[in-house]
């Protein structure tokens, strides 16, 4: 009985501890669009490997964007274009903190 005890205290120690570890080891990410990836995003992991490779990020994932395509004063149309259109979005710790809530 004193030996469960022992790896249940263990066990509850280590939770604590990964617990902590993670909550003061949070980084802020910054994000770009990949300008460079060709087609609808439709694989994470694509993504991801493209942001890499190509030196944008050290990480990606898919995004599903609004575009607005804006009204054409020249030819006298008023309506506006929205689209949805899932692309690529490479992300890498950003240089700074970022300023106080509030401040």
């Amino acid at each position: 009985m004193a030996s469960n005890n022992k790896v249940v205290v263990a066990a509850v120690f280590a939770l604590l501890a990964l617990l902590l570890v993670a909550n003061c080891a949070e980084a802020y990410m910054c994000t770009t669009l990949n300008k460079l990836y060709h087609g609808p995003c439709v694989n994470n992991l694509n993504c991801a490997s493209s942001c890499v490779h190509k030196n944008l990020g050290t990480g990606g994932h898919c995004v599903r964007k609004k575009l607005i395509s804006a009204a054409n004063a020249d030819a006298d149309i008023d309506w506006v274009i929205v689209r949805r259109k899932r692309i690529c979005e490479c992300y890498s710790p950003c240089g700074g903190m970022p300023a106080p809530p509030g401040g």
